[in-house]
């Protein structure tokens, strides 16, 4: 089911069963699986991946329409007004640099959450498996998050940070 307010790129790629809400976007490079959700006012943007039953709810932004990629895998819950895959805020990023982030499975990551792309092409922000992200948290480029994690309310991550 898409929305009659939403607006899908004739481009974009959807996975079967994929529901779009009122007033959300995908764009034209955007990929989503089956049975993908997208409350309203969401938004998937540039060259993005969504893995089978990602739920994006109200105001979830995706992506960017800048260089690189950003991956994100089954099963994932992305909270109210998170905002994931944009541009670093890394004072030496080149602005038409690819970067990337990649998030794994399984994970809750709740509202006003920001992760941000990696900061050159030869790295990339990663988040694993089955980790909790409570709200306003934010991890930077080319931090390194492994699996199982918790991550209490406002936890801040700078850039290239490691937790396993």
């Amino acid at each position: 089911f898409i929305h009659p307010s939403a607006v899908v790129h004739s481009d974009a790629v959807l996975g079967q069963d994929v529901t779009i809400g009122p007033f959300c976007t995908v764009g034209p490079s955007a990929k989503l699986g089956n049975r993908c959700r997208l409350y309203p006012g969401s938004h998937v943007a540039g060259n993005t991946e969504l893995g089978d039953n990602c739920i994006l709810m109200g105001g979830a932004i995706v992506g960017e329409d800048i260089p690189g990629q950003t991956v994100i895998g089954h099963n994932n819950v992305l909270g109210h007004h998170s905002v994931l895959g944009i541009k670093c805020q890394d004072m030496k990023y080149e602005p038409r640099t690819e970067c990337f982030l990649e998030i794994g499975d399984s994970n809750d990551i709740r509202e006003f959450v920001s992760i941000h792309r990696s900061s050159s092409p030869d790295r990339k922000t990663v988040i694993g498996d089955n980790n909790l992200i409570m709200g306003s948290c934010h991890i930077a480029h080319d931090c390194n998050v492994g699996n199982h994690n918790i991550f209490a309310n406002n936890t801040l991550l700078a850039g290239h940070v490691v937790v396993e």
